[in-house]
């Protein structure tokens, strides 16, 4: 059983020119910055990766899978709050829809950390080189920095604040480089919750979620109250064995399984797997 392909493909002839964009390195990062239009400092300004992606030409868009969604990923909208934010520009206005608390009631001034330099990077290195690097409550608004206390401890958009969201575009598109162009970074507060958000989209009340047969309790533990159930895969030294998961899926009979459909959904740990500690090989 093939797994499907990850973008559409569609056909070409041999005489269709195809144009791929040279991959963005570290070094290309200020050039491309230079480049961009200037960072809004504003309060809870709206921000999307699209803003801050290279070009993408030669790229397929992302397979669709609106089909395996949930009912509540489906239902859900838009927040006509966040929609409402570019009236607060309107000269004039003065808006108390966000509830944007003013940073006079902040109780700090600035905030300093020691950093390291690189690459001396352990604690008695940074203790003895480090740097001092300090934010001011209002470092954004005298032009000294993109961001500051003043912009930090107020409300942002759910999907992180613009200049954390560029850096992580940024190192998405260096480390990654996505196959497709159509892929979107957003912040999260930890990487279980950000599990329990995937589930919600994509599995419902007594589905089946494929793992290793030894798998990270609180994965577990996040897909069971939501009554998800854990299907274990065989595993060797390597993690899991395909051919077991092949054969599972194969023959699946929903009947044996209260009337539960084939799953699709796979959580998987392929580089030091929790607990086991495997590494899948690049065969």
């Amino acid at each position: 059983m093939s797994p499907p392909s990850a973008i559409d493909v569609e056909s070409a002839t041999d005489t269709q020119a195809a144009t791929f964009i040279e991959r963005l390195s570290i070094n290309g990062v200020p050039a491309r910055r230079k480049k961009a239009s200037a960072m809004s400092t504003a309060l809870a300004t709206y921000a999307s990766s699209e803003m801050f992606k290279g070009p993408h030409q030669g790229k397929s868009k992302a397979r669709r899978w609106d089909h395996i969604l949930t009912k509540e990923a489906q239902s859900r909208m838009g927040s006509s709050l966040k929609a409402a934010s570019q009236l607060i520009k309107t000269p004039g206005l003065i808006s108390l829809g966000g509830g944007l608390p003013s940073s006079t009631v902040f109780p700090f001034e600035n905030l300093s950390i020691k950093v390291p330099q690189p690459p001396h990077f352990s604690e008695p290195e940074t203790r003895d080189s480090g740097v001092m690097v300090q934010s001011g409550k209002h470092d954004a608004t005298e032009g000294k920095s993109l961001y500051d206390i003043h912009i930090a401890f107020n409300y942002g958009q759910a999907t992180g604040s613009v200049q954390l969201l560029r850096f992580v575009t940024e190192h998405t598109e260096i480390v990654h480089h996505p196959p497709y162009q159509d892929w979107e970074c957003a912040m999260t507060v930890g990487s279980t919750s950000a599990f329990e958000v995937a589930l919600r989209m994509l599995a419902s009340r007594g589905d089946y979620m494929m793992t290793e047969e030894y798998s990270f309790c609180s994965a577990l533990e996040t897909a069971t109250p939501l009554g998800v159930k854990p299907l274990g895969i065989k595993m060797d030294d390597e993690g899991l064995l395909p051919s077991d998961m092949d054969d599972i899926l194969t023959n699946w009979s929903p009947t044996d399984r209260d009337g539960a459909r084939k799953p699709y959904l796979l959580y998987t740990v392929p580089t030091g797997q929790n607990p086991t500690g495997a590494t899948q090989s690049k065969e």
